[in-house]
């Protein structure tokens, strides 16, 4: 991914690794069951509402203090009651 964002193209690469999508995508378009639900920013759409909508898990956004970038956390005592989508949920970024 380092490669590819020093590369200055446009990318549309399928991620379902948030905090990857986070550190290299400027853009995010989030899909549930089919459907673009976000588009945006790592910043302005991932939030934890968001996640919790499209993928049924609590989690905590938190920025790093040094670099700036977000860094989702998915801590397990939050999430001890897992619940599933009903159909696949996507991340597509550019």
């Amino acid at each position: 991914m380092e490669l590819v964002k020093k590369l200055s193209i446009t990318c549309i690469p399928a991620l379902h690794d948030l905090n990857l999508a986070a550190a290299y995508c400027d853009r995010l378009i989030v899909l549930h069951v089919g459907q673009i639900v976000a588009t945006g920013t790592p910043k302005e759409i991932l939030t934890p509402a968001l996640i919790h909508q499209v993928y049924g898990v609590n989690a905590e956004v938190q920025v790093h203090s040094s670099t700036g970038m977000l860094h989702l956390l998915f801590p397990l005592w939050i999430n001890f009651k897992l619940s599933t989508p009903e159909k696949h949920s996507s991340l597509w970024y550019s």
